[in-house]
């Protein structure tokens, strides 16, 4: 009789990285891009940090990690709606700015 065991395309490591050199590398941003010859593992994150650690045939690769800030409004999906935020104070301006631009362009170029 065959095992009912789905087949799964990816398997979540744990035991790789040690947990203190994981979070004090990931606390100063220290892992660099590429392959880790001393884990043995392929770090696809920019940011200097990991997050959770896969194994894909037997190829390791430690995937970024993931945001811890979110702009949801409350937990209930269902409840969930979009509101549109805030732009900062220093972007507030951009819209003035470039429509004075194109003011200066146009008697520059028919002027």
């Amino acid at each position: 009789m065959q095992k009912e065991t789905p087949n799964k395309l990816y398997e979540k490591l744990e035991s790789i990285i040690p947990k203190n050199v994981l979070t004090k590398q990931n606390k100063t941003r220290k892992w660099k891009y590429g392959y880790n010859s001393t884990y043995n593992i392929i770090i696809i994150s920019k940011t200097g940090q990991i997050g959770d650690i896969i194994s894909i045939n037997g190829l390791d690769i430690a995937l970024p990690l993931s945001p811890v800030f979110s702009r949801t409004r409350l937990k209930n999906k269902t409840s969930q709606y979009w509101v549109r935020q805030e732009y900062p104070k220093r972007y507030q301006k951009f819209k003035q700015y470039f429509s004075g631009m194109k003011c200066l362009l146009r008697l520059k170029i028919y002027g």
